[in-house]
């Protein structure tokens, strides 16, 4: 196993499933990631990112029904946590039922005011043209973490299709910028 028996995964092996991710190697990503041993001591800090780079791992690659049996595995772990509804969210989106993926992602929002939980609302606002709400999604998320470049992007890219080309400027200059830092 890549990870050792007090955390989920080391430091180490995050930074190479997150560098796969980026550089999109997703299967090479989510091979790494099912070598992780669950048993044992962990934080939830550690479990909740598991559980999301899987999340992520498996959308990218379109997976749904992994996906389904990661959300079985962490409601058989951790049936209230909170990172189960971005994982439902993210699976109702990869199924095209966006609706439900709205109503998990505000309950996600709502319950954590997490990074993760604004940029994905966003996203599904933006898969239905609705760039208002997307935008205001990407802006609460960029507040909870400003030193991650996808919410910037998103947004100059929301502001570039409705014909606000000083805002996509600033917002693809300060997400290239950001991209560069991390």
């Amino acid at each position: 196993s890549t990870c050792d028996s007090s955390t989920v995964c080391t430091s180490t092996t995050t930074k190479v499933v997150i560098s796969r991710l980026f550089s999109s190697e997703f299967a090479k990503a989510f091979e790494l990631l099912s070598s992780t041993d669950l048993a044992g001591p962990h934080t939830p800090s550690d479990t909740d990112l598991f559980f999301i780079l899987s999340c992520n791992t498996l959308y990218a690659l379109r997976d749904a029904d992994r996906l389904l049996l990661l959300i079985d595995q962490l409601t058989a772990l951790d049936p209230v946590s909170s990172v189960l509804t971005l994982l439902q969210g993210s699976y109702w989106s990869l199924l095209g039922d966006h609706e439900k993926a709205i109503l998990d992602f505000t309950s996600a929002a709502s319950r954590t005011n997490s990074y993760d939980a604004w940029l994905q609302l966003g996203h599904e606002y933006a898969d239905l043209s609705c760039p208002k709400e997307a935008v205001a999604a990407y802006q609460k998320a960029s507040r909870e973490n400003p030193y991650d470049y996808r919410a910037f992007f998103a947004m100059a890219q929301m502001y570039a299709q409705g014909v606000n080309a000083d805002m996509a400027y600033y917002y693809f200059v300060k997400a290239i910028a950001l991209q560069w830092v991390c």
